[in-house]
């Protein structure tokens, strides 16, 4: 009996070991050395309490601060939406316009030095949210093309992560977000699909962040914020 114990236990001990090493080998290493050197401020929407909040912090992570949070005052007639969807950071001003839900209808909104003031129903002119298809920073592009990551940098272009055969622009693609105002720097998303992800989803539900960042150089990654829309600043 005891024996059968100290077996299920080493089997058990194993499981957990390369269930483990999987998850470094599907997502790759984290270096925090990577992002303890990158440089500027990044502001960003985060979720706080399932509603997705502004926040800036160092492009390192430190300093965290949350900017703005709408919960509470996105009454939708019938209920509420307290998300933030989109927002727009003008670098020599300061200010932050951003869409938010009030009285029944999606309006922007404008953050200064920690006022917000609202300035009107949505002008979908105003605020253009990301594409994730192309980034261009400086001398810098990233961009999608059949799901893949391409970089053109020094007149160069490479594909530097292949999403393989069987692309989806919906359930299997990489997506860019941002890269840094060097370039550096490249902030994407791996939302690529498989078996295995789907393991990893069913034991750590809503845990997984499949957000990167990638030094363009060395080719070395790490996770990152867990965001969709973020801005990167010097």
């Amino acid at each position: 009996m005891k024996k059968k114990v100290i077996v299920g236990i080493v089997v058990l001990l194993g499981f957990y070991a390369l269930f483990f090493i999987g998850v470094k080998l599907y997502y790759g290493e984290s270096y925090t050395s990577l992002v303890s050197q990158l440089e500027g401020e990044v502001y960003y929407l985060k979720r706080v309490d399932g509603n997705l909040a502004l926040f800036k912090s160092q492009a390192n992570m430190e300093n965290e601060e949350l900017l703005y949070s709408h919960a509470g005052k996105g009454d939708t007639g019938s209920g509420f939406n307290d998300n933030i969807t989109d927002f727009h950071l003008d670098e020599e001003t300061g200010v932050i316009t951003f869409i938010a839900m009030y009285e029944g209808e999606w309006t922007e909104f404008e953050y200064n030095k920690g006022n917000v003031t609202r300035k009107g129903p949505e002008d979908e002119k105003d605020i253009i949210g990301p594409s994730y298809e192309e980034v261009i920073v400086k001398d810098t592009r990233a961009y999608i093309d059949q799901g893949s990551i391409y970089v053109t940098r020094n007149n160069e272009t490479i594909r530097l992560k292949d999403v393989g055969s069987n692309y989806d622009q919906n359930y299997n693609t990489y997506l860019v977000l941002e890269i840094s105002p060097d370039g550096r720097y490249l902030i994407y998303c791996d939302s690529r699909n498989s078996i295995f992800r789907g393991i990893l989803d069913m034991f750590l539900p809503g845990k997984i962040n499949n957000k990167y960042v990638i030094d363009l150089e060395t080719k070395k990654v790490s996770t990152y914020i867990d965001t969709m829309d973020i801005v990167w600043i010097q």
